[in-house]
């Protein structure tokens, strides 16, 4: 064979050759490729099967978080159904039933003073007023913690009247005479029976007096007894009536029989004392008008009165002594005329207060608890026939009480009262001749049941024959209410 041929043919075989072994390699190559393909889609097939597996997993735990949020809407659902059973029950249980005819409503406070005196005065927790300062003697200061004002009240809910609703109360506090701090006695504040109608009232038992029925808003218990503030509690008889008059106006009446007492808290009278002994209840009323003001609060004005008589039985000379004997003694008028107002200023601010003027004040908290001088000149004997005058006194007391409304759980007073008994009725023994005092306090409450406050108050009392005295006082308080 020629040498050309044969280079052809190996060139052949050479080429035949090399595209064998590329179709192998190519062969090769598509077996991987398409082993790799398998085992890529298998791999997708199984992530696709757990993605698949997570969420029907996510689903059903779907359901079952919906099945919860149903549960627990049925669960709130039947919540504010019992709660709204329960406030239909407090509402049933807060109403008379045939069956069960008088409902009972607890109610009071805790109240602590920490108080301060920079002298001493007629009582240490409450000051009424300040005794004589001895020359040399010093400022006798006190300091005193007390819970004696904490109060405990029920009212009595009862079966209605017609149209009329029958309540009671009884009321008490911790302020007996002569108590020991630490386990003071009870005292009675109000006991009654009350029928109220729409436009009238009956009341029948202990209760506050018809005359200057408004208080100070004092932190010390006496709020201005016997520094310009008269009234207390009594047993009575009182009728009351509201009228719309003049268009929006409301006119209030009351008339009241109250049994007399003759003595103060100051005093050391006994229980049958000279107002039990006469023979007469005291009749006090009150007349007072209600005009609607643009600020929301009414203004409000009232007179009132009383007028009563008090028996003193006869004092005698007998040795030397001055003897007391039973029987019908000398006879005393106990009188007065009283003003009261409750003026609504601005939105935020109110003033209010009392004016007084009368004789034989001391059962009203009034004449620096002096209602008839009982006292005697000195003879030759050192003994003489007692002056038996009754002691002439007039006074009042006014206060501004001021809640920002930026700040509406603060409230701020600033106020004064006098108490002022003619001179010419007063003797060495019966001898108070001014009382004033002057406070500021701001309380704070720290909730709707909480409340902290301190007032700052500077009494002086003034005396005929005798060293005058006067007393700063630093109270501070907390009250929480039930």
């Amino acid at each position: 064979m020629r040498p050309i041929a044969t280079l052809i043919c190996a060139l052949g075989l050479i080429a035949v050759a090399g595209a064998s072994s590329a179709r192998e390699t190519a062969a090769a190559a598509a077996q991987v490729s398409d082993d790799e393909i398998k085992a890529g889609l298998e791999k997708a097939r199984a992530a696709l099967d757990n993605a698949v597996r997570r969420i029907e997993e996510l689903e059903a735990r779907l359901e079952s978080l919906n099945g919860n949020l149903g549960a627990a809407s049925d669960g709130f659902s039947s919540l504010s159904a019992h709660l709204e059973d329960l406030e239909g029950k407090s509402k049933e249980a807060c109403a008379p039933r045939p069956g069960f005819p008088l409902v009972f409503q607890p109610y009071g406070y805790v109240k602590v003073d920490v108080i301060y005196d920079d002298a001493r005065t007629s009582a240490t927790d409450l000051a009424a007023f300040v005794l004589p300062e001895k020359p040399g003697f010093g400022s006798d200061r006190q300091f005193s913690v007390t819970v004696r004002q904490a109060r405990l009240g029920v009212n009595i809910l009862g079966p209605d009247i017609g149209t009329g609703k029958q309540t009671g109360k009884i009321e008490i506090d911790f302020y007996a005479p002569a108590s020991v701090e630490n386990k003071p006695e009870l005292m009675l504040r109000q006991a009654y029976w009350q029928l109220a109608y729409p436009d009238w009232s009956l009341l029948v038992g202990n209760a506050g007096e018809v005359v200057s029925p408004l208080f100070p808003n004092s932190i010390n218990y006496a709020y201005l007894a016997l520094s310009g503030s008269p009234g207390y509690r009594k047993p009575m008889v009182r009728y009351g009536r509201t009228d719309k008059v003049f268009g929006d106006k409301t006119l209030q009446t009351g008339v009241a029989l109250v049994r007399g007492i003759g003595s103060s808290i100051v005093s050391a009278s006994s229980l049958d004392d000279e107002a039990s002994d006469a023979a007469w209840p005291v009749l006090q009323s009150r007349i007072g008008i209600s005009i609607p003001t643009s600020v929301g609060r009414p203004l409000t004005i009232g007179l009132s009165g009383h007028l009563g008589q008090e028996e003193y039985d006869t004092v005698v000379l007998d040795g030397s002594s001055l003897k007391v004997t039973s029987g019908k003694g000398d006879e005393y008028m106990t009188y007065s005329g009283n003003i009261d107002w409750k003026i609504p200023v601005l939105k935020e601010l109110d003033f209010n207060g009392e004016f007084w003027a009368g004789r034989n004040l001391d059962a009203y908290m009034a004449g620096i608890g002096q209602g008839v001088n009982t006292g005697s000149t000195q003879g030759a004997k050192n003994f003489a026939k007692a002056l038996n005058v009754p002691v002439d006194a007039i006074g009042g007391w006014g206060q501004f009480c001021y809640r920002p409304k930026q700040l509406p759980k603060w409230l701020f007073t600033v106020g004064a009262g006098i108490d002022d008994p003619d001179n010419n009725d007063l003797s060495g023994a019966v001898n108070r001749s001014r009382n004033a005092t002057y406070f500021t306090n701001a309380t704070y409450s720290l909730s709707d049941k909480t409340v902290v406050g301190m007032e700052l108050s500077y009494m002086k009392t003034s005396y005929i024959n005798d060293c005058d005295g006067d007393d700063i006082r630093v109270q501070t308080m907390l009250q929480y209410d039930f």
